[in-house]
């Protein structure tokens, strides 16, 4: 094998390592790169996908630098400067791991190696070529998050302005010094020239990956990278049969995974153009160009994504422009291919969801039956690794058409039309489906049992290789040691290491000197097979993960709609919620805000906002339309009854099959919600019309009949004998005559009716005040402050455009000027004078001058009591 390692092998290993002994070896390099990439994508790349967004808080949301708050755009690079620093070590990290790889490659793979010469020629090398691909794809993914958020370059350099701020004025910072500050400013301008500038894949790529270029002491055979052939012949032949392969899978109905392999198929595409820059095959160029017309928009992590046409053309052209490259103007094919996905996508979702539907009633047939698995074992455990393996096809298929159809529209930055939405959300329905199902029956899906099924799969098609391996026995012991580690790893258990050395073993064997090309199709879907047996669940995670949700928000209120205008959708809304889920817990990852959870839970209250405007709200309506119409129906004979014949009703019961609303970690029950609101509006409206409280009980109980809602009772307490005729409720009802006909004393705090001639004069006091909230309940209190408060500002609002009137507002704003001028002084007192001659200026002039009203007398409390 490959030496895929870092450290020496240990000292019992035989100096020139044969194919099979080094097998255990040497797969260090590729699971170091599948730990580095969970990190990645758990730890290091969320923080900068969210950097700069804000939480909804007070109207503000995520908006521009220039309305951030002053220095708040250097406190949040400051807090990103560890996250930085970890990105950066680990960055370097993926770059040695990439060069080790290439220089390993280049000393095996030469004319003047034996072990190539005599075991490895030939046969392919899709294994160390693959991990690389990996590896250098973290760092574009990496460089595609920075370019994408428009917030690093404007905060960045403002930051940068403050570190030289502090540069010129040392004294104000005891802790710094001009040694620590240079230090710090190498430091930056490292990560400026290639994270910040998203430019780590292209460095890594332009510098020198012979190490004996940077490293004089490293010895390894061969000559330069550049100059050797074989290893040019051996990449391009491998690039060329991916080609061919993304040709013959990409758009295909048995399609899977292999849009994930495209990104780190370029990657090495563009590496090898940079190790052999001499050579430049356009042919190989053109077929790659190609490949857009299957997949013009690669995904490459959550909602980053990118033209293939972009890649090609920036990052590795060529050095005269090609005139049959089909497509020739990639961004206008783009176009036409959205415009042919919008137009079936309608059909594939249909289609995609009859599979789903039969397999959902297929798995819990399966797995509720009384079938025992002792007694029928081989044909429960094929049947249930024939539904898990098409489960994750399923799963893949509704993945690869919602990313494809929504981030393609993001790219060209084209919005989506309503019915692509619901058709996005649909497919993430059936993802979150997916999920739940197999989540759910867990424990009848164990990886160790199901993986122990799939063995006889790939030792079936192995057989053709028995005759083989017997013949060249004596000449190729290497490939006689290479068979039995393989039966080896298949009796033993499924580990990810054992994976790793059967899938790179196996790919020795499905080469042309070994197998015809369907029986090395058939080998490695055996391959894949029992691999994702061993790893479902990783895999299952992949497939229907939904985090790019988060940069989708736009479509959240055409979704909540929809599950609104189709009742019979209703019941699917916790499935899109689940993925919303990822979308919060990929804002959880924020590190540039204080509190690290605000993004998160200010993403939560606007998606409960939404629901409860856009969907609870909404079914209330409804409800309490109907339950209005049922009854009144039956009390007015004039009011004709709906014929929903002809009239077209809405299936409120679909609505409360619902039950909860769950977001997040917080459940809306609809049912608590329908009865918190019906309750307040039957009590609003029965305080406000006592002799209507019959129509209100009748209305309760039809809603409790036959919707199950359990509302409060309409009829509300009689008046007590001590209460006499005065009522709250019916001051509210004419408060403009009350505040006529009322002076209030300041002294006993109670209105006293303002007449001069009656012998008897009424009151209203604290023991009336009480007397009422006895009969009616404390909400009348809601209702009497609302209604008073509506009163004043309507009796306010005409008092402000009386101050404006020419006769007042000129004298006031004369006086205000003077007081302005004066306040400055010692013991100043506004003069008797002047507000004399005010009083005599706003002499409203009527027909009976003798009353000598004031204008403020005549307009401002007549207008406010009696208007």
């Amino acid at each position: 094998f490959f030496f895929l390692m870092i450290r020496r092998p240990p000292r019992s290993t035989q100096s020139r390592s044969s194919a099979a002994s080094d097998v255990y070896k040497r797969q260090y390099l590729d699971r170091e790169v599948d730990k580095i990439t969970r990190v990645f994508e758990t730890h290091i790349l969320p923080p900068f996908l969210v950097f700069g967004e804000l939480p909804n808080k007070d109207g503000v949301g995520p908006q521009g630098d220039d309305k951030l708050p002053l220095g708040d755009p250097e406190i949040q690079i400051a807090r990103m400067l560890p996250h930085y620093k970890q990105t950066f070590d680990l960055s370097r990290r993926v770059m040695a791991i990439a060069q080790n790889i290439v220089n390993q490659l280049n000393g095996i793979i030469n004319k003047n190696e034996p072990l190539y010469k005599n075991v490895l020629k030939g046969y392919p090398i899709s294994f160390p070529l693959e991990t690389l691909g990996r590896a250098l794809s973290l760092l574009y993914i990496l460089d595609l998050v920075h370019t994408s958020n428009p917030h690093f370059q404007g905060h960045w350099g403002l930051y940068k302005k403050l570190v030289k701020t502090a540069r010129g004025n040392l004294d104000s910072f005891p802790m710094l010094n001009e040694l620590t500050l240079q230090r710090f400013d190498k430091t930056l301008a490292r990560w400026e020239k290639t994270i910040l500038s998203g430019k780590c894949f292209l460095t890594c790529i332009s510098e020198p990956l012979d190490m004996r270029s940077t490293n004089p002491d490293y010895q390894v055979k061969g000559g330069a990278i550049k100059d050797n052939k074989e290893l040019y012949k051996v990449i391009t032949e491998w690039l060329k049969n991916r080609v061919k392969f993304f040709n013959e899978t990409l758009s295909k109905p048995t399609e899977t995974t292999e849009r994930r392999q495209v990104l780190p198929f370029l990657i090495l595409y563009a590496s090898y153009r940079r190790m052999f820059p001499s050579e430049e095959d356009r042919d190989l160029w053109k077929s790659v160009w190609a490949i857009q017309k299957k997949a013009p928009v690669v995904h490459a992590w959550a909602s980053v994504a990118f033209k293939l046409g972009d890649f090609m053309q920036y990052i590795c052209p060529l050095t005269k422009k090609s005139q049959s490259a089909d497509p020739k103007d990639h961004h206008a094919f783009l176009t036409q291919y959205l415009e042919r996905r919008v137009q079936t996508l309608a059909t594939e979702m249909q289609e995609l969801y009859k599979n789903f539907a039969s397999w959902a009633v297929r798995i819990d047939s399966l797995l509720t039956s009384d079938v025992e698995l002792v007694s029928n074992q081989t044909r429960v455990l094929a049947l249930r690794t024939k539904l898990l393996w098409t489960g994750v096809l399923m799963a893949n298929q509704v993945r690869n058409v919602v990313l494809d159809t929504l981030l393609g529209h993001i790219e060209i930055e084209k919005s989506l039309p309503r019915e692509v939405i619901e058709h996005i959300a649909l497919g993430v329905q059936m993802l979150k489906g997916i999920s739940a199902s197999l989540a759910s029956f867990g424990d009848s899906f164990d990886e160790g049992l199901l993986a122990r099924a799939a063995v006889p799969g790939v030792q079936e098609t192995m057989r053709p290789l028995e005759e083989k391996i017997k013949k060249v026995a004596a000449k190729q012991p290497d490939f006689v040691n290479l068979y039995n580690i393989v039966q080896t790893v298949l009796r033993g258990p499924a580990s990810t290491l054992r994976r790793t050395t059967l899938s790179y073993a196996l790919s020795f064997f499905a080469s042309k000197q070994w197998m015809k090309d369907d029986e090395a199709e058939a080998l490695r879907c055996a391959v894949w097979k029992y691999a994702l047996m061993a790893d479902w669940r990783a895999e299952i995670s992949r497939a229907t993960e939904t985090s790019f949700l988060l940069e989708c928000k736009e479509i959240l209120p055409v979704v909540v709609s929809d599950f609104y205008e189709h009742p019979a959708r209703a019941k699917r809304v916790n499935l899109f919620n689940a993925g919303l889920a990822d979308a919060y817990n990929l804002a959880l990852r924020s590190h540039h805000l204080e509190d690290g959870t605000a993004l998160a839970a200010s993403f939560k209250k606007e998606v409960i906002q939404m629901y409860q405007k856009g969907f609870v709200s909404n079914v209330v309506r409804d409800v309490e339309d109907h339950l209005r119409l049922v009854v009144h129906t039956s009390i007015l004979d004039k009011l004709i009854p709906t014929n929903p014949f002809k009239t077209t009703v809405r299936n409120i019961f679909r609505y409360l099959e619902v039950g909860s609303i769950v977001i997040v970690d917080e459940a809306l029950s609809l049912r608590d919600a329908i009865t918190e609101e019906l309750n307040r509006r039957f009590y609003n409206m029965n305080a406000l019309n006592l002799f209507d409280y019959e129509t209100y009980e009748l209305i309760r109980n039809v809603a409790a009949e036959t919707f199950g809602l359990n509302l409060m009772k309409a009829g509300l307490p009689a008046q007590s004998l001590e209460q006499g005729s005065i009522d709250i409720l019916a001051v509210i009802r004419n408060l403009g005559a009350f505040v006529s006909s009322q002076n209030y004393s300041l002294y006993s705090q109670t209105f006293i009716e303002c007449s001069k001639d009656a012998k008897f004069l009424s009151t209203i006091g604290i023991v009336q005040v009480s007397d009422s909230i006895r009969t009616h309940g404390l909400g009348v209190l809601n209702t009497t402050v609302n209604a008073t408060f509506q009163f004043i500002a309507r009796k306010f609002g005409v008092f402000y455009k009386f101050l404006y009137d020419d006769l007042i507002h000129s004298p006031l704003v004369r006086e205000a000027r003077f007081l302005k001028g004066q306040l400055g002084k010692a013991d100043f007192r506004y003069p008797y004078e002047r507000a004399d001659a005010l009083y005599k200026d706003c002499l409203l002039y009527t027909s009976d001058a003798a009353d000598d009203l004031l204008c403020v007398d005549l307009g401002g409390r007549r207008i406010i009591k009696k208007k």
